[in-house]
């Protein structure tokens, strides 16, 4: 369509029709390519700066780091925090995620790049870590400057096959057992309350691992309990970041222990940072119902586990 008056000038209209593409949530089988094991490190004297702000998450990374003998780790919780740490400190790698506080991942990641290009220093690995598993997502890390992408809840083998890029890991076995895949970003009924292969393929190592779940466990209690009660106060008309922002937390923590259902339920939560009340409720009844079921099996699990130990 051309509109044209003289004097004035030619306005010209092209409508050119395009499907929406529907997000697509990836596994890190989706992502698997051949990495070849190169690491010179030795993995009991390699320096690893983490940034997580999720502390469940952080536990995790704790207990993986000590089921691969790394015990040279320094942990910050947002990305301020991480860029103060890279120029202070003489780390050999950073694991960062993407959603923090403060300054993201993905800031944190381009200035640190920035900072070594200004100052011509070496480059120093970065391996992104997060939650949100879209196609796409990947490629964004890497624009910003990460050297490789790993997607939570961590595979311990894909953890492993990773990381070999830099660190040695000797004869140690990236563990054969199946582990969680990450969570549908739908809202499936027939997800499980709980995948228990999920804590009991992360300790398989381990002919005692019972103190470690009550730890996790106990830790997902409290930290859910707290953003559920954040979330009663968010349900309101209109958009709220903070809405978005807490359900991505709920997600990331169930999907750490397994919690199938109710990281489904958060992950449909987390698209309604522009919603209404009415559906907010609605959905935080979902979260509230997801979250007692598995509360109960975790229950039930804890005390199987130390009554065999007994």
């Amino acid at each position: 369509k051309v509109e044209s008056m003289y004097g004035v000038g030619s306005k010209f209209i092209v409508n050119i029709p395009l499907d929406i593409a529907d997000e697509k949530s990836v596994t890190d089988k989706d992502l698997q390519r051949d990495v070849i094991p190169t690491g010179t490190l030795d993995s009991k004297t390699v320096k690893i700066l983490i940034a997580e702000d999720h502390a469940l998450n952080q536990v995790f990374v704790k207990k993986l780091m000590d089921i691969l003998e790394i015990t040279n780790i320094h942990i910050v919780d947002n990305g301020k925090e991480v860029v103060k740490a890279f120029n202070e400190g003489n780390f050999d790698i950073i694991i960062i995620d993407g959603h923090m506080p403060e300054m993201s991942g993905y800031d944190a990641i381009k200035l640190i790049r920035e900072i070594e290009e200004k100052n011509k220093t070496p480059r120093i690995p970065i391996v992104a870590m997060t939650a949100n598993a879209m196609m796409g997502e990947r490629e964004r890390f890497i624009t910003l400057g990460a050297d490789e992408y790993i997607s939570k809840p961590v595979d311990r083998k894909t953890f492993i096959k990773i990381m070999s890029r830099w660190i040695k890991f000797g004869n140690l076995s990236s563990n054969p057992h199946n582990t969680s895949q990450n969570v549908v970003e739908s809202l499936d009924k027939n997800l499980p309350v709980l995948e228990t292969s999920v804590l009991d393929s992360f300790f398989a190592d381990k002919s005692n691992h019972s103190a470690e779940v009550k730890e996790l466990v106990d830790i997902f209690n409290e930290q859910t309990q707290l953003h559920l009660q954040k979330l009663s106060t968010l349900l309101i008309d209109g958009e709220s970041k903070e809405w978005r922002e807490i359900s991505h937390l709920v997600k990331g923590g169930a999907a750490i222990i397994g919690a199938r259902k109710l990281a489904g339920i958060a992950a449909i939560s987390q698209k309604m940072e522009n919603s209404n009340k009415i559906d907010r409720e609605n959905v935080f009844k979902e979260l509230q119902d997801a979250y007692k079921e598995v509360s109960l099996e975790l229950n039930n699990l804890t005390n199987s586990k130390q009554e065999g130990t007994e």
